[in-house]
């Protein structure tokens, strides 16, 4: 039964990990793909606008920044951590 706990937390520890990092990857793309439409991608706000009157400016914004990435490092640390710390005892010790 501890078994059973302890891979679906190790399971459970990496879904999450999986999910904060396809959010992390939307999040990182979505500057690229609001260009490739023709949009104009506005860094303070985070958001795509068509409108071409509307005068945007360009921010660098540091991926770490982003709170899309503290998110993904966290969970991935989290189970990394939680994957190492809950190993199956070894048989002869």
């Amino acid at each position: 039964m501890k078994r059973i706990y302890r891979n679906s937390l190790k399971a459970l520890s990496w879904c999450a990990a999986i999910i904060a990092g396809w959010s992390f990857l939307g999040d990182w793309l979505a500057p690229d793909a609001c260009l490739d439409f023709g949009g104009a991608f506005d860094y303070v706000h985070w958001r795509c606008s068509h409108d071409p009157n509307e005068v945007l400016s360009y921010i660098d914004v540091p991926v770490y920044q982003l709170a899309s990435f503290q998110v993904f490092s966290a969970f991935l640390a989290l189970a990394i951590v939680l994957q190492i710390a809950l190993r199956a005892p070894r048989a002869g010790a």
